[in-house]
């Protein structure tokens, strides 16, 4: 297959020690002109310009990719096995790193191509702001009704700060700016702590968006959540994930842009939730954002993160037979 519109070829790993009776993902990663008919497509936007927090998370891509590359292909918990499935590395969006809105303007270019591929979705962030390239791009190749579950401890619903745009407001400019985007159709799951004004939670309320909190989470189960969340796709043509890593408690997650989510989700909720989104039919991809490595020296963040998308693909691959 042809390489995406504006993208540099991604870095190529493997695991350290193998063993001969284990099979890795990295044996089922290929760049564009070895694909034969991918059923998933990895692409990369290493980008932070638009943070309002910390920075780092340029790095996460890399990071990720490590880590998803030295997992071994079988999960027990799910009994399932994504050896033989064949994903493309379609590499990383080459974009301007000082200005934001020329930055969203070249990724939304290549993710419209990205999205029009027979494959499902990865994208891995950056910055949460790449969100809102990402559903533009699904909204423009896709038409119809979309609809977006968000894994967050923030609404992402800001006033832009001094007329810049960043990663906190993807959310208002999308369900304002996008007629496939309806507020009600989109789900935040995880909001949580002392890192939210009312008012923000006030727009939600007026824009129809649901918020179930980390909270409600934690006391109702993951299951009750999931649930919550897909019946709101019900008039959906189509259903996007995003995942912010700082949605997961620090203990789990250390290695984030943003300030500490004390209290978050735990590793365990956050797998067990994107798994079983994935199933979901009308699910056509996701992406992971705001892992910074630098943070986290012993990369247990981007191990969850690579967890994450091989979760929910797996979910994916299960639903499709």
């Amino acid at each position: 297959m042809q390489r995406v519109k504006h993208t540099l070829p991604a870095p190529i790993f493997r695991t350290f020690v193998e063993d001969d009776y284990d099979r890795y993902m990295y044996q089922n990663l290929y760049p564009p002109d070895e694909a034969v008919h991918p059923q998933v497509g990895l692409i990369g936007i290493p980008f932070d310009t638009s943070t309002m927090a910390r920075r780092g998370s340029k790095y996460g891509p890399e990071a990720v990719r490590r880590s998803l590359a030295a997992s071994v292909t079988y999960n027990a918990s799910f009994d399932v096995d994504l050896d033989g499935t064949c994903w493309v590395d379609c590499g990383d969006i080459d974009t301007p790193q000082t200005n934001v809105e020329q930055a969203w303007v070249r990724m939304e270019e290549a993710l419209a191509d990205f999205f029009e591929r027979p494959f499902f979705g990865v994208v891995i962030g950056g910055d949460h702001g790449v969100t809102y390239p990402a559903l533009r791009a699904l909204a423009k190749s896709r038409g119809g009704k979309g609809g977006v579950i968000v894994l967050d401890c923030h609404y992402d619903v800001r006033v832009a700060h001094h007329g810049e745009q960043t990663s906190g407001v993807p959310f208002r400019r999308l369900v304002e700016e996008v007629p496939e985007l309806s507020g009600h159709r989109v789900v935040q799951i995880g909001i949580n702590g002392w890192h939210n004004a009312k008012l923000y939670r006030d727009y939600c309320a007026e824009r129809g968006i649901q918020v179930i909190t980390a909270a409600e989470v934690h006391r109702g189960g993951v299951a009750q959540a999931v649930e919550r969340s897909l019946e709101r796709m019900a008039d959906a043509d189509w259903v996007y994930l995003t995942v912010d890593i700082d949605a997961v408690d620090p203990a789990f997650a250390p290695g984030t842009n943003a300030n500490h989510n004390v209290g978050g989700l735990t590793s365990w909720e956050i797998q067990e939730m994107v798994y079983q989104i994935g199933q979901h039919q009308k699910l056509v991809g996701m992406d992971v954002t705001e892992v910074s490595p630098v943070y986290d020296p012993a990369g247990i963040t981007s191990e969850l993160a690579a967890t994450l998308i091989l979760n929910c693909v797996a979910g994916h691959l299960r639903h499709l037979g």
